[in-house]
């Protein structure tokens, strides 16, 4: 969503889903910027394993609303403490 104003107040405009088109799905969006260069790190899922599990990916960004590229996994749940029940790896939050 995109604010029409700076205040938060104001009415808001949907820009749209943020995907690269794999249609998996995604939570916990940390967007943060290197180099001048917008990224966005999430948790998210692929529906090929049963339970899902979440995974930590990364994208790099056109703008706060377009990805642009393959997003990339920087971590899959793999040791025993990820994998209570089902694998889990979720809330990024990118130290810059």
């Amino acid at each position: 969503a995109e604010s029409a104003a700076d205040d938060a107040f104001n009415p808001y405009t949907f820009k749209g889903r943020l995907t690269n088109g794999d249609n998996f799905w995604g939570i916990d969006a940390a967007p943060f910027v290197v180099g001048g260069a917008l990224f966005v790190a999430w948790s998210g899922g692929e529906t090929t394993t049963d339970p899902p599990e979440t995974s930590i990916y990364l994208s790099k960004m056109a703008n706060p609303w377009t990805l642009t590229g393959e997003r990339v996994r920087l971590s899959r749940p793999e040791h025993g403490w990820e994998r209570q029940g089902r694998g889990i790896n979720e809330g990024p939050a990118p130290l810059v």
